[in-house]
């Protein structure tokens, strides 16, 4: 860690487990999309090389 990322003091994310149906916001509005809409959109491709392991 540099001198930057130190005097940032940011705090740690806790991460948890999502279902699919939190909701999405922009500036704290409901935007009338869920994570599930986001993640059909963004890994749909499963024979990506970008989703699925490529080595053997």
């Amino acid at each position: 860690m540099n001198n930057k990322e130190s005097s940032l003091n940011l705090l740690p994310i806790e991460a948890t487990l999502k279902s699919g149906e939190e909701k999405l916001t922009y500036n704290g509005n409901n935007i009338g999309y869920k994570l599930i809409n986001f993640w059909q959109w963004s890994v749909s491709d499963i024979l990506s090389n970008a989703t699925r392991n490529t080595q053997n």
